[in-house]
């Protein structure tokens, strides 16, 4: 579950690597787990699953600000409305409560990451540190290959 706030997307503007971003968020969802459930305390380092659950809170959280309309209407109506710029790729909202591309890839034996992609709005701040942490993690990559 995802115990960020609206109020907070704009704290998420201080942050200049995702790396950092997702340890605080996670560090915070660790200590609201805490203090919930005092009998049974998690006190070691940080996991892969935990920093992977902090991204996806926060794509979550700015999906559900940037793209309103067309999770209520995918909740609803299974379809998104024929004016929406997500029209083309056939989104769709998956277990976890996150917008996905849908698409012709149903069939490839890529994982269902690759198949089905999380939708970021381009002028996100996180959306840029999750640019940038890639670019770094590709050692320098160049737009072309950033964009596969």
């Amino acid at each position: 579950m995802c115990m960020l706030h609206f109020d907070t997307s704009r704290r998420l503007q201080r942050f200049s690597r995702l790396s950092k971003l997702l340890r605080v968020v996670a560090y915070c969802r660790r200590f609201i787990n805490n203090c919930r459930h005092s009998k049974v305390k998690q006190t070691t380092t940080l996991s892969t699953q935990d920093l992977d659950q902090a991204l996806t809170c926060c794509v979550k959280m700015i999906q559900q600000i940037s793209y309103t309309q067309e999770m209520k209407d995918l909740m609803e109506q299974q379809e998104v409305a024929s004016t929406s710029s997500l029209k083309t790729l056939h989104p769709f909202i998956d277990q976890e409560g996150l917008l996905r591309v849908g698409g012709r890839l149903q069939q490839s034996p890529l994982l269902y990451q690759a198949i089905h992609q999380m939708i970021l709005p381009s002028n996100h701040h996180v959306t840029k540190l999750v640019v940038s942490a890639e670019h770094i993690r590709l050692h320098h990559a160049r737009q072309q290959l950033l964009t596969a």
